[in-house]
C-alpha cells in the first residue's frame, strides 16, 4: 500500500522548460519517485498527521493495514491508497484506492462518514466491512457486512449493497447490477487479505 496525500506529477512538460520529451519524461519520473519517495518512506507521517497507524502483516500475501479512528484499511502491497480528509476534521474521510484491492472496515457509529474512490466507481459508508478491488477495465465492491452505496465515480444511480452481495462497475454506461456473490469468488478475493 502507497499511502500518501494529495500529490500529482505533471503529465506534460510547460511550454519553455524541456523541449526533449525523453528528457522531459526523466525529469518528471525522477521528481515523481523523489516526492514519493519523502511522502511515502515516512508514509505513516502523512497518514499519521490524520492520525492513522500504517503497519505490514506478513504473508504470503504481504498485507498493509492502516488504522485510524474507527476505520481499517487492509490493502495488497502494491495497491495505491491515498487518504485524504477532505472535510478538515481530525480523521481521514475518504481513500482513494488503484491498481489493487484494499478491504475496509468502519466502526459502526464511526463519527465521520468515509467513501471509497476508484477510477470507476464511489462506495460509500458509515459501519460496515467490505472490499474494493480496482482491476484494469473495472472496479469490483463486496460487502462483506454492512451496506454500502455504490456509483459510478463520474455519476449516476447508487445501487445498494448487503451483505453478500456485489457489484462491477466497468467502463462505460451500462447500469450498475448488484449480484449475490459466490462462495468462490469471495473466498478468492478475501484470501488476498489472509482471511
Amino acid at each position: 500500500m502507497h499511502v500518501f496525500q494529495d500529490f500529482e506529477c505533471p503529465a506534460t512538460p510547460r511550454e519553455g522548460l524541456l523541449r526533449d520529451r525523453d528528457a522531459f519524461e526523466t525529469a518528471r519520473r525522477l521528481l515523481c519517485c523523489m516526492v514519493l519517495a519523502m511522502c511515502s518512506a515516512p508514509a505513516p507521517s502523512s497518514a499519521q498527521g490524520l492520525g492513522c497507524k500504517l503497519t505490514t502483516r506478513p504473508g504470503p500475501p504481504a498485507v498493509e493495514v492502516l488504522v485510524c479512528d474507527g476505520l481499517k484499511i487492509e490493502a495488497e502491497t502494491a495497491t495505491d491508497v491515498k487518504v485524504s480528509n477532505d472535510a478538515g476534521g481530525a480523521s481521514p474521510d475518504s481513500a482513494h484506492v488503484q491498481g489493487g484491492a484494499a478491504l475496509v472496515t468502519v466502526t459502526p457509529g464511526r463519527r465521520t462518514p468515509f467513501q471509497i474512490l476508484t477510477p470507476r466507481a464511489i462506495a460509500s459508508v458509515r459501519g460496515t466491512r467490505y472490499a474494493v478491488d480496482d482491476a484494469p477495465g473495472a472496479t469490483s465492491v463486496f460487502v462483506e457486512r454492512g451496506t454500502v452505496q455504490v456509483t459510478r465515480a463520474s455519476g449516476g444511480a447508487a445501487v445498494t449493497l448487503r451483505a453478500g452481495d456485489g457489484v462491477d462497475v466497468r467502463e462505460g454506461g451500462d447500469a450498475l447490477s448488484v449480484q449475490r456473490w459466490s462462495r468462490a469468488r469471495v473466498k478468492n478475493l478475501m484470501a488476498r487479505f489472509v482471511r
